[in-house]
């Protein structure tokens, strides 16, 4: 391996030493693009070589924690996110570190976690970091702030301070999600559409989940677009990892006196589950009813027979939008977005299809 030092380039260019670090190391600082080019091409002519450790040696080499759930349910949402921070993290030379939030939340749990955090980052192992909302109170993360914690949220509500200034966050307009998975089945003519959510009993914190809460609203929203009064029958709970529960909220939504003719499920691991439920009671996917999930998943290409159709969830972009915000911050670029809003887009694949008009039926 190479000995050449920045400090060899350094001397050898005639510039100073932090210059050819920024240059070399922090593509997002402000050195001239000429002088960047020149750096470049005198390490690559004297053989330099960098890894994490050197620059972790040689320069401070910038740490971003990345505060994820450590529970199943969360591990699908918990990887994209973390792979968009990671995505982001490589391009600026900035190293994400993951710090897993245990389940259970209780104060004491909350406390130590949010003292751990604080710690790290007093004590410069890390300069900030992004928070998954669905897994701190919002006096946790107003703590943080007020102790100089530089943070970003993703998955969850804005939080704000007392004086009403919005902490950064980055969200997914799941609203809007579950208006357009709803919308799609309706304009295919379907009347009775039920909905499957995920558990309120999994969420790890004592409060509304905003996520599921959000999907619902926006069901509701294509109802009363489409003019259709809202039937409580016709929202139930399923669990993404309970096969047993969401076959019973398949089989309790299709043993109702007028069934439902198409289901929005919010979670493409139960909306998969939700075909075989119905498969087991003879009904087929689309022919007979129409599934729509929630997420874009791998398993809704690659595990569900027919391909699902679902709402694709930015949860990779939202992981790089919390990084390059964060980083603004430690940068202290003052023109930086406070908020980032995500759109999910529908994509149609092969478990919908236009409902099927029975004899004697009027069509809609």
């Amino acid at each position: 391996m190479s000995n050449v030092t920045i400090q060899q380039i350094a001397e050898r260019l005639g510039v100073s030493l932090a210059t050819v670090s920024l240059a070399l190391n922090r593509p997002s600082a402000r050195v001239a693009e000429q002088t960047r080019l020149k750096v470049l091409q005198a390490a690559q002519e004297m053989g330099y070589h960098t890894s994490n450790l050197a620059r972790a040696i040689k320069i401070r080499l910038r740490h971003v924690g990345v505060a994820l759930g450590d529970t199943e349910a969360q591990q699908p949402i918990a990887s994209q996110v973390f792979a968009g921070v990671v995505a982001a993290a490589t391009e600026q030379n900035y190293l994400p570190l993951v710090h897993q939030v245990p389940q259970g939340m209780d104060q004491k749990v909350h406390a130590r976690a949010l003292k751990r955090i604080i710690e790290l980052h007093s004590s410069k192992l890390v300069d900030g970091f992004i928070l998954d909302k669905r897994f701190f109170l919002n006096a946790s993360i107003l703590a943080m702030y007020y102790r100089g914690v530089p943070v970003v949220t993703v998955n969850g509500r804005t939080v704000r301070t007392r004086s009403g200034r919005i902490l950064p966050s980055v969200m997914v307009d799941t609203r809007e999600g579950g208006r357009q998975g709803a919308a799609h089945l309706l304009e295919l003519g379907h009347r009775r559409v039920g909905l499957i959510c995920p558990p309120y009993s999994s969420f790890p914190i004592d409060q509304l989940p905003w996520w599921v809460t959000m999907m619902i609203v926006g069901y509701r929203k294509a109802l009363r677009h489409a003019r259709i009064a809202l039937d409580p029958n016709l929202l139930v709970e399923g669990d993404p990892l309970d096969r047993h529960q969401t076959y019973a909220a398949v089989t309790r939504l299709m043993h109702l006196p007028n069934p439902p003719t198409a289901l929005l499920v919010g979670d493409d691991r139960m909306a998969i589950m939700a075909i075989h439920a119905l498969t087991l009671l003879g009904l087929r996917v689309p022919a007979d009813i129409s599934v729509v999930g929630f997420g874009d998943l791998s398993a809704a290409r690659c595990l569900a027979v027919p391909e699902l159709t679902t709402v694709r969830v930015p949860l990779r972009e939202s992981g790089q939008e919390a990084l390059r915000m964060l980083i603004a911050i430690l940068d202290k670029v003052e023109d930086r977005p406070h908020r980032v809003v995500l759109q999910p887009r529908l994509v149609i694949r092969q478990s919908t299809q236009p409902k099927r008009i029975e004899l004697g039926e009027a069509n809609p």
